[in-house]
């Protein structure tokens, strides 16, 4: 691959994914084009062969630049945009106003629910009269996985019965998922991203913990997302703030159904999370840059 990338000439190497599962990194190890970034890895490749990684201001602070081996690229429309499936439902109805109770939604992977999380939930649920709890994630349909959960749950006075798994739902199964549920709770410190986006697109609010400005950006992701949408007032910088929010939230139904309706208004608006355009225009000038750049320092024109 490396010698394939050489022979063609590629001026600018883009790898997707940084220490994922099936990544090409060893390709970029033997930097077979003069300019190499990252496109969306979990945090650093650590590795001196990437030049440049994709940012923007609400994800990375100038305090990140410590964190990683590469030089900061920020996007200026926003880092992160999403294209909804053709096959994504339409948003049904609030469901506390047909059930007569609230109920709270998280469908991230399970390892990012941490004790800290748990407790935060649970404080949630009861401080919300009969509200329940949704949880989605690999495993979830495991019946010594959903044990573990109810006990975890258990310790803080919450009972089986407001609690409901669901396991991985082939074909896009998790959308229709989220017609069930009023509320979306966020993971900390790993930020749903994916997740997110999907329970905003279906209507969903989404409460969030806001890291701090010097960690790494996978505990700024949804609070970012929720700031280009200007709905920034649902990231919050304490679970204390996180609590509050999400009673507040779930006694105040006539909110709830007016930012159900205008969610995918928001998303879809020029300059939102679905605008892939400007983030392509965006992208493209950085790319721009950092070649002139690089022709600059080589003695060599850039066009």
């Amino acid at each position: 691959m490396a010698h394939l990338i050489e022979r063609d000439q590629i001026d600018i190497l883009v790898a997707i994914g940084g220490h994922t599962l099936d990544n090409r990194l060893p390709v970029l190890a033997h930097k077979p084009a003069p300019i190499q970034i990252d496109f969306g890895a979990i945090s650093t490749t650590g590795m001196s062969q990437v030049d440049y990684r994709f940012t923007d201001h609400t994800l990375d602070s100038d305090q990140t630049q410590s964190l990683y081996a590469e030089t900061s690229l920020y996007i200026e429309s926003g880092f992160e945009v999403y294209r909804p499936p053709e096959t994504m439902p339409a948003v049904g109805p609030l469901p506390c106003l047909r059930n007569g109770f609230v109920s709270f939604v998280c469908f991230n992977n399970s390892s990012k629910i941490t004790d800290e999380m748990i407790e935060i939930w649970a404080k949630i649920l009861l401080g919300v009269e009969r509200s329940r709890l949704l949880l989605k994630f690999r495993g979830g349909d495991d019946p010594g996985t959903r044990v573990i959960f109810m006990q975890r749950l258990g310790r803080f006075g919450i009972s089986p019965e407001r609690l409901s798994f669901f396991g991985w739902q082939a074909s896009g199964g998790q959308y229709a998922l989220y017609n069930q549920a009023d509320i979306a709770l966020d993971t900390f410190p790993f930020n749903g991203c994916l997740t997110s986006m999907e329970a905003m697109y279906m209507g969903l609010p989404v409460v969030t913990l806001y890291g701090q400005p010097d960690r790494y950006w996978n505990c700024h992701i949804a609070g970012a997302l929720l700031k280009r949408m200007g709905l920034g007032f649902f990231a919050t910088r304490s679970p204390r703030e996180y609590r509050a929010k999400a009673i507040a939230l779930a006694r105040d139904p006539a909110s709830l159904e007016a930012i159900r309706k205008s969610m995918r208004a928001r998303m879809n608006a020029s300059g939102g999370v679905c605008d892939g355009v400007s983030q392509q225009s965006s992208v493209e000038s950085l790319y721009r840059r950092v070649w002139r750049q690089w022709c600059d320092r080589a003695g060599r024109g850039s066009e």
